[in-house]
């Protein structure tokens, strides 16, 4: 089997599926505190995982 390397730019881009908010408005929302949900998982620290620096002291 031979592979072959496609340029990223021969590629038809992805459509959205989605309305995207414009960056300067999410950034509005999340300085007076209105962050999505999915963003909120991501960011809110999670009680059962360590610190960067207890996870490279436990390294």
């Amino acid at each position: 089997m031979t592979t072959t390397l496609v340029s990223a730019a021969a590629r038809p881009a992805a459509t959205p599926q989605a309305r995207r908010i414009p960056l300067a408005d999410r950034a509005a929302a999340q300085h007076t505190g209105r962050i999505p949900g999915a963003l909120d998982r991501i960011t809110t620290a999670a009680d059962n995982v360590p610190s960067a620096s207890t996870f490279q002291s436990a390294l």
